[in-house]
This record gives C-alpha cells, sequence and structure tokens, in this order.
C-alpha cells in the first residue's frame, strides 16, 4: 500500500519533451532486447499532495516512450504501454524518492504477457540500482517466482 494515500497509484508523469529530453541527455542507460531503462536524478523536488492534503514524498516521475516503428497498430502500442504502466504501479513504492525514469520501448516483447513485462523491468531496476532494500529482495523474489510461473506454463 502507498504510505501517503493507501491506494497504490501511478507516479507523476513526465510530459513535456523538455523533460524527457533533459532526462535522456543526463541518465545512466539501462537496456534489455525490447526495453530501455534511463535513470536520472530528479530535477527538483516537487510538491506533490494527496487527497487528504498531506505532503508526499515521492519527486520522482515516470514517462513512456513506444515510437511507431514498435508497431504501426495502436492497440500494440498501447496495450504494451499499460503493462509497462501497470509493472510502475506496481513497485513505484520500492524506488527510492528522488528519480526520474522513461521507459523506451524498442521492439514488441518476445511474450505478450504482464509477467514477462514485469519480470525485465524488475532486471533494470535492480541494474540502475534505484530499488529500496526491502524492494530488491522482494524484486529477486518475484523475478524468480515469474520465471518458474512461465517455466510451467510451457510444459
Amino acid at each position: 500500500m502507498n504510505e501517503t494515500t493507501g491506494k497504490n497509484r501511478l507516479p507523476p508523469r513526465l510530459n513535456r519533451p523538455s523533460e524527457f529530453r533533459r532526462v535522456r541527455s543526463n541518465g545512466r542507460r539501462y537496456k534489455h532486447a525490447f526495453l530501455m531503462l534511463i535513470v536520472d536524478r530528479a530535477q527538483k523536488p516537487r510538491p506533490n499532495r494527496d487527497s487528504a492534503g498531506l505532503q508526499a514524498d515521492r519527486s520522482g516521475r515516470v514517462g513512456f516512450v513506444v515510437p511507431f516503428h514498435v508497431h504501426k497498430r495502436a492497440v500494440k502500442r498501447n496495450r504494451i504501454r499499460r503493462l509497462l504502466r501497470e509493472a510502475v504501479r506496481l513497485w513505484w513504492r520500492f524506488i527510492e524518492p528522488g528519480h526520474d525514469l522513461v521507459l523506451h520501448v524498442f521492439t514488441l516483447p518476445k511474450e505478450d504477457r504482464a509477467g514477462y513485462v514485469e519480470r525485465i523491468f524488475l532486471k533494470l531496476l535492480i541494474r540502475a540500482d534505484v530499488l529500496t532494500d526491502e524492494g530488491k529482495k522482494l524484486a529477486q523474489d518475484r523475478i524468480s517466482e515469474l520465471r518458474s510461473g512461465a517455466e510451467e506454463e510451457e510444459r
């Protein structure tokens, strides 16, 4: 559960092209076959307030890039974006505050399943070293759980 609101909500989004440019030019890149994670320190803490008026401690934001060349149909691109958003929503509370993330998709994922996308996202977060200590332990457990689940489905 999210500490401030009691709900798992999506983190604030990167909206402006200048924000994406800043993260792309200053951030560190972590690549996988279909996805690249770009991590940069948040420019300055942003005062976020939840519905109860409480000060939120998260200053980081996230942005998603799924270009046209990934697939010409918007339905497919939106599906990938939804899978990524869900993975971010589940794990955002375990990401250390003060990081801006950009998730850039290169190609269609090998498997069109939420578990596969979540597993790749977690591997990239671990490589980027942006998870809290608790998050690292949980992410390792979740990766092995997703891996074993995928192996069972193949049988």
